[in-house]
């Protein structure tokens, strides 16, 4: 047999009321720390992806100065061997005339037509 109680319950209904308050509290409490991570996580993809570009940006920024300072010490060697080419076709020039043949020939090798003497006098 069932013992009847002597308690009896007031205000039923503001009780029931409060605990669905503090059932929709909860569940909005979730609602919202589940928001903060999503939102966490998307920082962080963002974060991640933007290091990500940085690093890229400054890989490519180090790699067009390198490429700069390559392409200047070429142009640099270029510009010395363009001279060379342009004193080597000179002297090809000056080789087809036959009178600087001949004086290169004299000067250079002491070399004497029939009947010539040569004479050098010393330098000071």
């Amino acid at each position: 047999m069932p013992k009847k109680s002597k308690i009896k319950v007031l205000h039923r209904d503001y009780t029931e009321r409060q605990e669905q308050l503090a059932r929709q509290y909860q569940q909005t409490d979730e609602a919202r720390k589940h928001h903060q991570v999503r939102l966490l996580s998307l920082g962080l993809v963002v974060t991640i992806i933007t290091v990500v570009c940085l690093f890229q940006i400054v890989q490519s920024r180090v790699t067009v100065v390198n490429l700069q300072k390559q392409t200047t010490d070429v142009n640099k060697e270029l510009k010395t061997v363009q001279a060379k080419n342009d004193q080597l076709n000179q002297q090809v020039k000056q080789l087809k005339d036959k009178d600087y043949v001949q004086k290169l020939i004299r000067e250079k090798y002491y070399y004497t037509k029939k009947g010539e003497t040569v004479y050098t006098i010393p330098k000071d």
